[in-house]
């Protein structure tokens, strides 16, 4: 009886121990996700309460998918991006070498702390990470990234002072949703060594443009910010719009973005 007991808790503590790694790998945290993007109707099921946009959630919770391809898009800046549907979720998430290979629906830790975000609001002009770039003439930008399995490159124009103009046009075709893309990186190839070089890594962020616009409306009458200074006003409200959307602003953009709408 006692050996029966003893072979019972050896079992028992094997049984944990094999799961408690995976539940780590799995990118269970206690973070919570700010929801960016919700296709169809999405509801946590504890509560029946929908999921909204600028939500912050927890995704480990059970969700009623209530619409035919009803989908949670959320983030994290310690674990990166996640869409959650009825088949379960998948992760993406970027670092400044390339990804290592997923397990299932989950990718291997990162080798960076935070995730970075980028906004893109219509088009814009972007510097990547410093470079050596032997041949200005000579080197071509681009996009390398997967979608349902696909592998996708795709060119990027730029300026003569290599800013790279990102758009939702130049970086994705109409039939791939940016948020479901992985691995997303940028390149360039020298054409004198014919090597490819990753400069940069990212996940694209573009926002709902009347979510935004009522976020930026609703801050400055909320900390009553008046225009007198100019610089100082924007400055605040870049901090709180690249903490609200957990993001990277171009300010010059963003800056001509509100002058566009008279924000």
């Amino acid at each position: 009886m006692l050996n029966r007991l003893n072979y019972l808790l050896v079992t028992v503590v094997i049984a944990v121990l094999t799961i408690a790694p995976f539940r780590i790998n799995a990118g269970d945290s206690n973070d919570k996700f700010k929801v960016f993007q919700v296709k169809g109707k999405v509801n946590i099921k504890s509560t029946n309460t929908p999921v909204k946009p600028m939500d912050l959630i927890d995704i480990n919770d059970n969700f009623d998918f209530r619409e035919p391809n009803s989908m949670i898009v959320a983030f994290s800046p310690s674990n990166g991006r996640v869409c959650i549907n009825e088949k379960g979720r998948t992760f993406q998430a970027t670092s400044n070498v390339r990804l290592g290979a997923s397990r299932g629906l989950i990718l291997n830790s990162l080798d960076v702390n935070k995730v970075n975000q980028f906004m893109i609001i219509n088009e814009v002009r972007h510097t990547p990470n410093q470079i050596a770039i032997t041949d200005t003439n000579a080197q071509r930008f681009r996009i390398t990234y997967k979608y349902k399995n696909k592998f996708y490159s795709r060119d990027i124009h730029y300026t003569r002072d290599n800013k790279l103009i990102l758009s939702r046009a130049a970086l994705f075709p109409k039939d791939v949703d940016p948020y479901q893309a992985e691995e997303i990186a940028i390149h360039y190839e020298d054409a004198n060594d014919f090597r490819q070089n990753e400069i940069c890594s990212f996940l694209p962020l573009f926002p709902d443009e009347n979510l935004l616009m009522q976020e930026i409306k609703t801050f400055k009458q909320s900390q009553s910010l008046s225009n007198s200074d100019e610089e100082g006003v924007f400055d605040i409200l870049c901090k709180h719009i690249e903490s609200t959307f957990f993001c990277t602003l171009n300010r010059e953009d963003f800056k001509a973005f509100m002058k566009a709408r008279s924000l």
